[in-house]
């Protein structure tokens, strides 16, 4: 029974103490089941009482504990302003500020705001947009004398809010949400990404061919695997189509719809992508967001091991060269879901940004092959989490290789000295993100010292001292990637002919898992 129990996968935290009759949902032998509190506490034996293993059975509509998270922020707040409660707009105040537009709509119907009493004043304002940033209603309390929580609805149309402050408690304050719920389902972020898009072509609903049309685009492949219905808008009078594929890619169904509004459409069980067509100069209207069953969120959390966070507001920007953008060995094509899409899917990210060119170093060099710790300055600056992959290139080329360097390089020619720069420069652009390093994965097409007189071990060798030197965490693929790319047999599975690159199955069945793990291990 222990042994059956010890595979099972940790899930969500429940933050409360649990009696020995609590029913929940575990996983027995591969079979979700409700078994007692009590009954787990004597498989695990004493002091289990927080233990993560599921839904407290007369809690499941409810989901109090999937995420509840502070999402007051200073990030890019304006001082000397408040925000009037009567039109949302700022106004002058020596003694206050308000913060940025925060995003509120994938929380549940209201906010938990702390309303702290202050020398400065005693009355709070703020407000609530719509997605174009557009004055919905506001929020005020007046005579606020001692600390109290203090509970504002979240209007049904309602994208962002602007809260304000007294500068005395700036650094004091909180507004607690949770992630939106209903009865049968829960609501998901909007999983809309031009990221890949084709430009000037549409996907036909009737086959879902990519044919070519001015003006309008049509996204890459989008993961909908897990909702049961999906709405997206159609901004304008013109014909909005698109189409469901199955994960081998295969049409299955289409859609085609005219006249402006919202659509909702029917995810077929089958389905696990939806290509949609957009108008590209209406690019910022359009969204995809659904609905996921209570059912799924169960037996996900039951047996994958990445929903026990909810990264749904997370947004990761992945920097690095060839493997990361997703080239494909042989044909030098794209593949069609590089690992950052991937890891985006198993974490359920908001967004996941691929920041990978192919032939990209780490250090400059005379052939100026992107490197990234110059580039690295031109990525969004929102960012939760950031990966930095990269290496083979400065160890690989076989001119313009740059100088190895020492761990106290500061210059940008030398590969410890680019690693310098960008730990130091990425800390600096992202300190509140989660930040680690990729060691290079190994290669056969060249083996040895390059003309630089160092190996590619040497490369990871010095990624994982900068990590270490920097307190960034790394994942090292180099030693534990299991890419046994110098085997023929391997290869016909997982690369190509150049001995370098993996292909779509590696990336899909152990690439993007491995990553998607570490960042589930360590965040």
């Amino acid at each position: 029974m222990a042994d059956d129990f010890g595979t099972m996968v940790s899930q969500l935290p429940l933050g409360e103490n649990l009696a020995d009759d609590d029913l929940m949902y575990a996983v027995e032998g591969g079979v979700s089941k409700k078994v007692e509190v009590g009954y787990l506490k004597e498989v695990f034996g004493s002091g289990a009482d927080n233990i993560k293993i599921g839904y407290i059975e007369d809690k499941i509509t409810q989901l109090q504990s999937f995420d509840v998270r502070d999402i007051f922020t200073l990030d890019n707040s304006v001082e000397g302003y408040y925000i009037q409660s009567a039109n949302g707009n700022p106004s002058a105040n020596a003694n206050t500020g308000h913060t940025d537009y925060i995003d509120v709509s994938s929380f549940a119907e209201k906010i938990t705001c702390s309303l702290l009493a202050s020398t400065l004043g005693n009355a709070y304002q703020g407000a609530f947009y719509d997605k174009d940033k557009v004055f919905i209603s506001g929020i005020e309390k007046t005579n606020i004398t001692t600390d109290i929580d203090y509970d504002f609805a979240i209007p049904l149309n309602a994208k962002y809010l602007r809260f304000s402050f007294y500068l005395d408690k700036k650094n004091d304050y909180y507004i607690n949400a949770t992630t939106k719920i209903s009865k049968n389902s829960i609501s998901d972020s909007d999983i809309f990404t031009t990221y890949g898009a084709t430009l000037n072509h549409y996907c036909s609903g009737s086959s879902g061919a990519i044919l070519p049309t001015n003006g309008v685009a049509c996204t890459n492949y989008i993961d909908v695997s897990n909702f049961n219905f999906i709405t997206t808008p159609n901004p304008n009078a013109q014909t909005h189509q698109g189409a469901f594929f199955d994960d081998e890619y295969n049409y299955i169904s289409g859609y085609s719809q005219s006249g402006t509004g919202n659509i909702t459409l029917s995810v077929p069980s089958n389905a696990k992508y939806i290509i949609i067509s957009y108008v590209m100069s209406l690019e910022s209207s359009y969204y995809i967001k659904g609905t996921i069953p209570i059912d799924n969120i169960v037996n996900n959390v039951m047996n994958n091991p990445y929903t026990y966070k909810n990264y749904s507001t997370f947004k990761i920007n992945c920097l690095g060269d060839s493997i990361t953008y997703g080239y494909t060995p042989d044909s030098g094509t794209q593949m069609k879901a590089p690992f950052p899409a991937q890891i985006r899917s198993l974490l359920g990210a908001y967004n996941c940004r691929n920041y990978g060119i192919s032939g990209s170093t780490l250090a400059v060099n005379s052939g100026n092959y992107d490197p990234m710790c110059t580039r690295y300055t031109d990525m969004d600056n929102d960012a939760d989490i950031v990966i930095l992959f990269g290496g083979t290139n400065d160890y690989g080329r076989a001119v313009y290789t740059p100088t190895l360097g020492t761990i106290s390089d500061a210059v940008n020619t030398t590969v410890y000295g680019a690693l310098n720069i960008l730990a130091a420069g990425l800390i600096e652009k992202y300190p509140k993100a989660f930040i680690f390093f990729i060691t290079p994965l190994r290669r056969a097409d060249k083996t040895g010292d390059n003309d630089g007189g160092y190996s590619l071990e040497d490369v990871a060798t010095a990624i994982k001292e900068v990590g270490h030197k920097y307190s960034i965490p790394v994942l090292d693929l180099y030693s534990n990637g299991g890419f046994h790319i110098d085997n023929s047999t391997f290869r016909g599975y997982y690369g190509g002919n150049d001995k370098l690159h993996p292909n779509q199955a590696f990336v899909t069945e152990h690439l993007a898992p491995m990553i998607a793990r570490f960042i589930q291990s360590n965040i």
